[in-house]
């Protein structure tokens, strides 16, 4: 229930400040494809879907507990080169969802949290190894793992309580300062194209910091209010775009984390203004989101 996950994350106070509680595991769906591979090396990776699965859904990612609730994740993952001596290149897509609510009850929809790619992930995997979860040494199979689990956590947490997801987003930053400078993907730039690190640094840095906040109002005060407060829950998304403008206007035009943002609600958003009074909405998505102008043009016409 929504109440209890205000309650337990600390997303309320009712008369006094409640101890935090907040989301501990995960439930991820692990498939790879492994066309591009042939002979021994695609045979090494029998195992390969229940061991990062396993490890997963069996590593404690937070010392809370939530009742047994888990976040909802998918990992994909392309193989795209191997060789003879355990050496794997692959792309990776990752996406996680949570429920949105009714009053305090989950309903049967889900709204989609986090939508990326990472095409750039180079790592040994030697069939039969335990995969062991351990924060103190780098490993380019599982420290890449271990960095995406944590910013979907971080995501999750994001959504019921602003701005509670810093720790998971602390963690994924110390991944990156571990990783060595030959580590493929890790690289400390913030050019304007997709790293790891340019990522996490955005998420953490204070100049984003509303919009952070903005995705906990998106998601607490927006879509969990749609079915029962639906002026008000399509008022405060309204308000949050028009941050989103001032934030692309004054800090980062071509932020990192709002072009994931849309890459991942872009749909979501066409569809729930479509029918919204207000069509001007659908000028301000285009002006902030050009990438997906086609998708909100459409929606402006319906």
């Amino acid at each position: 229930m929504r109440l209890s996950i205000i309650i337990l994350a600390g997303a309320i106070v009712i008369g006094c400040a409640l101890q935090q509680q907040s989301i501990a595991q995960v439930d991820c769906q692990v498939t790879i494809n492994t066309d591009n591979l042939q002979g021994t090396t695609k045979d090494l990776l029998q195992n390969f879907v229940n061991d990062i699965q396993n490890y997963i859904n069996n590593t404690k990612w937070s010392s809370d507990d939530l009742q047994g609730y888990k976040i909802k994740c998918a990992m994909q993952i392309f193989f795209t080169s191997g060789t003879g001596d355990n050496s794997y290149t692959a792309q990776m897509f990752l996406g996680s969802s949570r429920p949105i609510y009714r009053g305090d009850t989950p309903t049967e929809k889900n709204t989609a949290m986090l939508r990326i790619v990472d095409n750039n992930w180079k790592f040994n995997y030697i069939r039969y190894q335990p995969l062991t979860h351990d924060e103190t040494r780098f490993d380019d199979l599982l420290s890449f793992i271990d960095y995406y689990i944590n910013i979907v956590v971080g995501y999750d947490y994001d959504s019921y309580k602003a701005m509670d997801g810093t720790p998971y987003f602390q963690r994924a930053m110390a991944i990156c300062n571990k990783a060595p400078n030959s580590s493929t993907g890790w690289g400390k730039t913030s050019s304007g194209t997709y790293n790891r690190y340019a990522f996490v640094e955005e998420l953490l840095s204070p100049k984003y910091q509303p919009f952070r906040q903005g995705v906990f109002n998106y998601h607490f005060n927006g879509l969990d209010l749609l079915a029962t407060e639906p002026d008000k829950g399509l008022k405060n998304i309204y308000e949050f775009l028009k941050n989103i403008q001032d934030i692309e206007n004054m800090v980062n035009a071509n932020s990192l984390i709002i072009r994931t943002f849309f890459d991942t609600k872009y749909k979501e958003l066409a569809d729930i203004y479509t029918h919204y009074p207000d069509r001007s909405v659908f000028s301000l998505l285009s002006s902030i989101d050009p990438a997906h102008q086609t998708t909100y043009t459409q929606a402006a016409n319906q």
